[in-house]
């Protein structure tokens, strides 16, 4: 390769929010059907990349991070925003954080910190909903430019990416407009969907629901009228289940959460069970 080829090849990739190594990646997933798993080994999927669908769909804003996240704490979003920040992750633009329990609904804006210069964009929402008020505020705010995309994928402050997040984020861009992407249930509500599943369950997340009653809609029931998001898709891809890896206290709250591993996502979720309020300093029990 030329040098001047190679440069356009890079400004490219740049444009696009992808990395060299991400492109390298995602290029040997397409070629191969292969995809790197959290100990760097090659396994076979059976979902095929192809890189210049990937490269074609980022330059049309094709995928974005919806973070679930909360003003009243702000160790979570910061530990999670900090392992992104050291496996090199370079799309802060498409990072968009709702968080509930705000005083006022805000539109979308661009904090006045480290990572909001960098790009990444918070939306404040009055609504205090779990898990779940995320999918509220991304419906409310689907057409705005700082938030519209093809396809978006959905987690909480509660997680940790590893070295594989950056190109498995990029790969997803190619879910379909009505496709939901998940493991297994339960899941805790992370998952990757097209916009065509938001337009589906419209305002249904508006409703705060409890901890208890969120735990039966992650379990792929429903409560109050509200359900999971896979059943709004139309078509169901369910990817490799969950690991349990061990416990550990990421937030320095002096209890242990369960430390919970997504291979086909490259993300940790840190799981209190059956508890809530740590991060707040109140534990209480979630049936009581």
């Amino acid at each position: 390769m030329t040098p001047n080829c190679l440069g356009g090849c890079l400004l490219l990739l740049a444009t696009c929010g992808l990395s060299p190594t991400t492109a390298a990646v995602a290029k040997m997933i397409r070629s191969e059907s292969t995809v790197i798993n959290q100990d760097g080994e090659v396994e076979s999927v059976n979902i095929d990349y192809n890189m210049q669908d990937v490269v074609a769909d980022n330059l049309e804003g094709g995928i974005k991070l919806i973070v679930n996240s909360d003003v009243r704490y702000s160790i979570a979003l910061e530990t999670l925003l900090q392992s992104l920040e050291d496996v090199s992750f370079l799309r802060w633009p498409d990072v968009i954080v709702m968080r509930g329990s705000a005083c006022e609904d805000s539109e979308p804006y661009k904090p006045n910190t480290m990572f909001g210069k960098r790009g990444v964009t918070y939306v404040d929402l009055k609504l205090s909903s779990r898990d779940l008020h995320g999918f509220s505020g991304l419906y409310h705010h689907r057409n705005d430019p700082l938030v519209k995309a093809k396809v978006y994928m959905y987690i909480h402050d509660t997680v940790k990416a590893n070295s594989t997040f950056p190109s498995m984020f990029d790969s997803m861009a190619s879910i379909g407009p009505d496709e939901v992407r998940h493991p297994p249930f339960p899941f805790s509500n992370i998952c990757a969907f097209g916009s065509g599943v938001v337009e589906s369950y419209g305002v249904q997340f508006d409703k705060a629901v409890t901890k208890a009653a969120g735990i039966q809609i992650e379990f792929g029931g429903g409560s109050d009228g509200v359900q999971n998001v896979v059943h709004f898709g139309k078509t169901d891809v369910v990817v490799e289940d969950r690991q349990q890896i061990g416990q550990e206290d990421p937030y320095h709250t002096g209890l242990l959460r369960q430390a919970l591993y997504y291979p086909a996502f490259g993300l940790t979720k840190y799981l209190l069970y059956n508890r809530e309020g740590d991060l707040l300093g109140h534990v209480t029990d979630t049936y009581r």
